[in-house]
């Protein structure tokens, strides 16, 4: 893969290569996390996440939280 570092020398990364660089990005990470729903009825439910970073290399450090509200139409 390719690493962040390289990008800084066009000969090392050609700008197609830049230009579609998470594919071929040589990302090492570790995260942790989970998430819990609850059923209000049978068609609607709610629930939280998250995802934790806790180490990585070549990688963004970023740490993600959401909610979210499912429907079931059928």
């Amino acid at each position: 893969g390719v690493n962040f570092t390289d990008f800084a020398n066009a000969t090392l990364v050609p700008a197609d290569v830049q230009l579609n660089h998470d594919p071929v990005l040589a990302e090492e990470f570790i995260f942790y996390g989970g998430g819990v729903s609850y059923a209000i009825n049978d068609a609607i439910a709610i629930g939280v996440v998250a995802r934790f970073f806790l180490q990585g290399y070549n990688t963004r450090d970023q740490s993600l939280y959401g909610l979210n509200l499912t429907w079931d139409a059928l």
